[in-house]
């Protein structure tokens, strides 16, 4: 039941967004939306670039399921297989493609504003899905709404957000959680 909910409330605000994308196109002006996610639960083999669990590839089923009236139109993920891995259910349900933009720990910043020009520039008025990392996905939040938000703990792998960037005006963000 709480599984059901859950899809159920991000499915609703990802059709809130959505609906402020159609408010916008008509007014000549479409919004962006961004989810964000962590990859889903790694294996604990495959020393830096393991594959994804059991439990992850299940979790990035749900999140295909949890994202199914989203209309994806652009998928990003880093260089690991386990964003990878995350994405492809995803990309599989809406035929969108998965582009790779990738993540040097020692630039962690030079990523996150790569990522989010690549976003503004080549998406903007679209649905875009971002998979990434827990040390990436609060920073990616931040550059692309100015909120901050909380770190994210290395155990934890279900928060999503979805962000609002109208074509003029503030970002908006929504967290919540999927893959119970």
């Amino acid at each position: 039941m709480k599984r059901k909910l859950t899809h159920n409330l991000i499915a609703f605000f990802v059709l809130c967004a959505t609906a402020l994308q159609s408010e916008a196109a008509g007014r000549n002006a479409a919004a962006t939306t961004v989810i964000v996610v962590r990859h889903a639960e790694k294996a604990t083999d495959g020393g830096n670039d393991p594959h994804l669990s059991d439990a992850g590839k299940v979790r990035a089923e749900r999140l295909a399921a949890a994202l199914r009236d989203a209309r994806i139109d652009a998928i990003f993920v880093t260089q690991f297989k386990r964003t990878r891995e995350t994405a492809e259910p995803s990309a599989a349900a809406f035929k969108a493609p998965i582009a790779e933009v990738s993540v040097d720990s020692k630039d962690i910043a030079g990523y996150v504003s790569r990522l989010v020009k690549e976003i503004r520039d080549k998406h903007a008025g679209g649905t875009v899905l971002v998979v990434s990392h827990s040390n990436t996905v609060p920073q990616i939040v931040e550059a692309l709404t100015g909120v901050k938000v909380a770190d994210i703990k290395d155990d934890e792998y279900g928060r999503l957000y979805i962000v609002t960037i109208p074509a003029s005006g503030h970002s908006s963000v929504v967290a919540a959680q999927y893959g119970y």
